[in-house]
């Protein structure tokens, strides 16, 4: 009987090794029982750091108005498009406070070191997530107050935050109906819609009203110095209005502009796919078309055509500018004129083929940064 328990309990020893060997293996391959190794939180927490490396090639910033760039990195995070990118704070170099925000395909990236390294930001709630789309951001120069036009879900979203997205409020939203634009007027915001409405906000009084309905799509709403609003439609039309609540003016019409900005008749009518004031001129407009690139000095109302550089029939994908300084990205390329299109510098700031775009450049021009598309 005594022999019979014996081989019983071998037995159940070698089941229980069997069993149990792969997981002792696994846990001493971690470190938990050898004391040079970190303990299991430690491990935890290392790993986690590692899985937390993003993507890379998305974002560019160059400290010297454009000369030398330098990669972003980006701490966490799925692959994006960047669709704007804006900042904030101080200005200057490396060391300065200055805060920049870009707006994505898969929700927010915040930089607080400057611009050098990016996180994934979520306010406390969780509002914004990977499944938000933010196309605009505009900032409040009176108050701390952030808005925001985003997609999420298959609504479209404004929100508002007055505390550096800890927290948002939605002040408006709407099925099916993507906010794309945003501009501040007279301390109003104007919120640029799918469907072609302009809409109103009332920050004080937290009210909306239309201002006006166009036949397409609002994709992007800039204000001025000169107290200017200039629209572009998703057809290209480009409007001005210096008091939107009454009047907008088509600014890119065969009527009152040079021959060189022709032809807009035939199968193929040119389609605009960027527009950029210049932020130390604000009577100077860029325009980024299908057919070449266009200078206005009159704010729209005589065109030229300004394309010494790029290829015949190159795609623009945005535009920017900044004291007579001209920055234009056209695939992976960017390319720079500080002398309004007599010479130019073409540069690839990321090791990448990606689309650049947007450009963004901080108000002392020093500051430039590049995002990319897919």
């Amino acid at each position: 009987m005594e022999s019979i328990v014996k081989l019983i309990l071998v037995f159940c020893g070698l089941i229980a090794i069997v069993v149990l060997l792969p997981n002792i293996l696994v846990l001493s391959s971690t470190g938990v029982f050898n004391a040079s190794q970190p303990a299991m939180d430690n491990l935890g927490t290392v790993n986690a750091a590692a899985a937390q490396t993003g993507p890379t090639g998305l974002v560019a910033i160059s400290f010297d108005g454009g000369a030398t760039f330098n990669e972003a990195q980006i701490a966490d995070g799925v692959a994006q498009n960047i669709l704007t990118i804006k900042s904030r704070g101080g200005e200057g170099g490396r060391a300065s406070e200055r805060v920049f925000y870009a707006g994505t395909d898969h929700g927010l990236l915040m930089s607080k070191d400057n611009g050098l390294t990016w996180h994934t930001w979520t306010d406390l709630e969780k509002n914004i997530d990977a499944n938000t789309a933010i196309y605009d951001i505009e900032f409040d120069p009176y108050t701390d107050a952030i808005f925001v036009a985003a997609v999420k879900n298959g609504f479209g979203i404004v929100w508002r935050s007055e505390d550096n997205f800890m927290t948002i409020q939605s002040i408006w939203s709407e099925p099916k109906m993507p906010a794309y634009a945003l501009a501040l007027h007279d301390g109003y915001v104007l919120i640029g819609l799918a469907d072609g409405r302009v809409l109103n906000y009332d920050p004080d009084l937290n009210t909306f009203a239309k201002l006006i309905s166009f036949n397409s799509a609002v994709r992007r709403l800039k204000g001025t110095f000169t107290n200017d609003v200039v629209a572009m439609l998703e057809n290209g039309d480009i409007y001005r209005s210096t008091s939107p609540a009454e009047a907008w003016t088509k600014i890119q019409s065969t009527g009152g502009v040079t021959q060189s900005f022709l032809p807009f008749f035939g199968p193929s009518v040119p389609k605009s796919f960027g527009i950029a004031i210049d932020t130390l001129s604000p009577s100077a407009y860029y325009l980024a078309r299908s057919n070449g690139l266009f200078r206005s000095d009159d704010r729209g109302d005589t065109w030229n055509l300004v394309n010494s550089i790029l290829p015949n029939g190159a795609v623009i994908d945005s535009v920017a500018a900044h004291g007579g300084n001209l920055y234009v990205t056209s695939g992976s390329k960017l390319y720079e004129s500080s002398d309004g299109d007599v010479s130019w510098k073409i540069k690839e700031p990321l090791a990448t083929k990606k689309r650049l775009a947007p450009i963004y450049i901080t108000g002392s021009g020093s500051i430039v940064v590049v995002g990319t598309r897919l």
